[in-house]
């Protein structure tokens, strides 16, 4: 026979079960309308461009890969920011912040032309970081010409690729 204190115990443990599993059976629950709240509460209501470089904001904001009403947290900030100076040459950098719970801002810094190189047929010009800004036809005044420079591949967006383009890093030490 079962002392008193024996059935006592056999009783805690049942009601710790039974809260055990009740618990258990709410968390799944709770997570659901915890993620669902956030997911409402986290929707992009606001995107602030500050914008100093030649392109408008209507146009930069064109580009964005997401819409008001998306979830903050879909937007890849890094991806945003690498297709927003690919996308604008003239974008030397893009930042990319949340600021919850419904605003992302965007700021973007202006690249400047550094210095203008003349391939045989047109006229690329680079940015200190040796970006491809624009390819025009004549260099413009006041900018640093490089001439005779052998420039086997480029894409305005990008950088020279100092492999196909050996004599880029020559151009560099010499500007420095």
């Amino acid at each position: 026979m079962k002392s008193e204190m024996e059935k006592l115990r056999e009783k805690q443990q049942r009601r710790r079960r039974k809260r055990t599993l009740q618990i258990l059976a709410i968390s799944p629950l709770v997570a659901f309308v915890f993620v669902a709240a956030l997911s409402l509460l986290t929707r992009v209501n606001t995107v602030v461009v500050r914008n100093s470089t030649p392109y408008s904001s209507l146009e930069v904001s064109r580009q964005f890969p997401f819409s008001i009403g998306d979830s903050l947290f879909t937007v890849d900030r890094e991806d945003l920011a690498q297709k927003l100076t690919v996308d604008f040459p003239y974008v030397k950098t893009a930042d990319v912040h949340y600021q919850l719970p419904n605003r992302i801002e965007v700021t973007l810094t202006p690249a400047s032309v550094a210095l203008a190189v003349r391939t045989e047929t047109e006229v690329l010009l680079l940015d200190q970081d040796f970006k491809v800004l624009e390819v025009v036809e004549k260099i413009p005044e006041g900018i640093i010409s490089v001439d005779g420079m052998d420039i086997v591949s480029y894409q305005v967006g990008y950088p020279l690729d100092e492999v196909e383009n050996i004599q880029t890093g020559i151009v560099r030490e010499l500007l420095s």
